[in-house]
């Protein structure tokens, strides 16, 4: 399993400041959150559950910010692995109705 890196954390929750709500602090008085810049600094904090979650309830993908894979891009991953297993599910099938029809 991959490490929490916080620099990382720091960059994408500057990025979604920026993109979508114009500016860091923007975000912060939106979301409730004082001080939000000691989460973007160079020894940064690292973020406890209610800052995680006031983000959340903003429309922040906290996902993304934990690990940089967008929420919508690991529910399309999951997605595709279940399809993945119904395919061979229907291959196996198809391989035994094959085998049980006479020649």
């Amino acid at each position: 399993m991959d490490e929490f890196d916080i620099n990382e954390f720091a960059m994408r929750l500057k990025l979604t400041a920026y993109e979508s709500y114009g500016n860091l602090k923007s975000l912060g008085e939106i979301a409730g959150i004082d001080n939000i810049s000691i989460y973007t600094q160079k020894k940064a904090s690292e973020p406890r559950a209610k800052v995680l979650y006031k983000l959340a309830k903003v429309g922040v993908d906290v996902n993304y910010l934990l690990t940089g894979k967008k929420i919508k891009d690991t529910y399309k991953e999951e997605y595709a692995k279940v399809l993945k297993k119904q395919v061979n599910k229907l291959i196996d099938t198809i391989d035994d109705i094959s085998d049980k029809r006479p020649d």
